[in-house]
This record gives structure tokens, sequence and C-alpha cells, in this order.
């Protein structure tokens, strides 16, 4: 068994595996030529961004600074956005669906160390040169999430779809589907509706109504509204929110997925919350 299907296996394995070490230098050869191109350089950034990420879908854009420890590990699907500093230690492998945006500052960390220090710290081979054994756990994100800036995805977590991780979280366990979940360690906050339009899991007018009470909420920008029903589309018959200004008469009608998890600014802040 070789050093790169032993840690792809998630087993120990020596990092200065030759093999290793070449694919592990390409990729940070590749980051750091990606994070010195500017965005107006769109064809070269696409060019290197095909070599560091090949296993990526359509509509794939990062922004950089960003570092991948090994780069052909890491699967990413359809319209992936990541903000400024991502970094990916995809020591097992990252696997991301589509719809999926990032906010600053952002980490993946597949790698994982013994907490037996004896186990940990570095060995000497008979030539006196020193090596560690490392291992890895595979991270896996579902379609449609956006995680807000600082979040740190640890090793062996499952995030499902339709999930919005809240800043500055750690996530340490696995986080179901159609959710807020935030803190350290990471935590489910609230449900979310499953996420409208045109994706696998349509939502109903009856949890369209148990998702968002009526009443009064906060847009992002400050201005208030109330939520005064929900009710079909007379044309398309998907379920729809009515609200107005708090000050107005003028009805407003948008799907229920708009009024919390469309990404708004760096992803750090919900579009509209619950006024008490």
């Amino acid at each position: 068994m070789t050093e790169k299907e032993k840690m792809l296996s998630g087993l120990r394995y020596d990092p200065t595996d030759k093999e290793l070490t070449e694919i592990r230098t390409r990729a940070h050869l590749l980051s750091q030529e990606y994070n010195l191109t500017s965005e107006t350089e769109t064809e070269k950034r696409q060019r290197l961004l095909d070599a560091l990420l090949p296993h990526h879908g359509k509509g794939t854009y990062i922004q950089g600074p960003v570092q991948f420890d090994y780069g052909v590990f890491t699967t990413v699907g359809e319209n992936f956005y990541a903000n400024f500093n991502l970094t990916v230690l995809d020591i097992c492998p990252v696997t991301i669906g589509d719809n999926v945006f990032f906010g600053p500052n952002c980490t993946i960390a597949g790698a994982m160390h013994d907490l037996d220090p004896a186990q940990r710290n570095m060995r000497r081979r008979g030539d006196g040169s020193l090596y560690d054994l490392e291992y890895g756990k595979p991270v896996t994100i579902g379609d449609n999430c956006w995680i807000a800036s600082n979040v740190v995805i640890c090793a062996g977590v499952t995030v499902g779809s339709n999930v919005v991780i809240g800043a500055g979280a750690v996530v340490t366990r696995d986080i179901p589907d159609n959710c807020v979940a935030g803190g350290v360690p990471a935590r489910k906050l609230k449900d979310l509706p499953p996420a409208s339009g045109d994706t696998k899991q349509p939502m109903t007018l009856e949890q369209a109504k148990a998702a968002i009470p009526l009443g009064r909420y906060r847009h992002y920008k400050g201005n208030e509204y109330e939520v005064i029903g929900i009710a079909r589309h007379s044309e398309t018959l998907e379920p729809m929110v009515v609200y107005k200004a708090l000050y107005g008469d003028n009805e407003i009608w948008v799907r229920p997925a708009q009024m919390w998890n469309e990404p708004v600014g760096d992803g750090s802040v919900l579009r509209f919350t619950p006024i008490p």
C-alpha cells in the first residue's frame, strides 16, 4: 500500500513520501501563483484554477488568497464561491456540492495528529532525516450551503444541504440538512425551510407557514417589515411570503428561502431577522 493510498484511506502515513511531496509542492506553487494574479487576469486565473483544482464544476470562483494542500483531492460542484483566504487541507477527500458559498478566512482542516505526543512527535530515520506520521478524515458539504466568515470545518465532518454556518463557528460534528448552525463547537440553532425554486426539495405551503411566523422582521440594512401572510402564487402555485414595510401599504411577495438564506455582503448576516 503506497503512502498516498494510506493517506486517502485515513490511515497513518508519512507525509515526506516522494509522491506526496511532489503533489503537495505543486499545489502550493499553484496556490502561490494564483494569489499573485489580478482579478482582471481572468484567462490566467482560469488556467491556474483548472490545474490546482481539476475537479470543479461550472461557475467556480475563488477570490484568493487561497491555499490548497493537494488540490487534486478536492471536488467542488457548480457555482462554488470562496471569498478571501480559503484554506483547504485535503489530506482525505473533500467533497463540496453545488451552490456553496464561503465567506472570508475559512478553513477546511482535514488533517489529524495523534493526541499522544509519543505518536505525534517527529521521528528519526537511520540516515538521520526526520519524519512524522499523520492521518486525516474526509469532509463533505452538501448543496446550497453558506459558510460565513472565519468558520473552521474539522476533519471527519459532514455538513448537510441547505445549511447556513454562522460566522466564527468551529464545526466538529455533523450538521443536518436545512438548518442554521453556529458556535464553538457548532450546533444546530434553528431549522430552515427546504430550499425553494429549482431544487430537489420543493417547499409546501404548510412548511412555509411553520417556518416563517407572521410578525415583524428587521432587514439587514435596518428597515423593518411585517409578514402578513403565506399564500400560493396565482400562476406558479408555489408558496410565497407576503410582507410590507412597517409604515407602508405596498405588498411584497418573495420565495420563503429569500427571507433567510440569501448570502449578503461577506456572508456574515441573515437577510431578515425576527423582531421579538
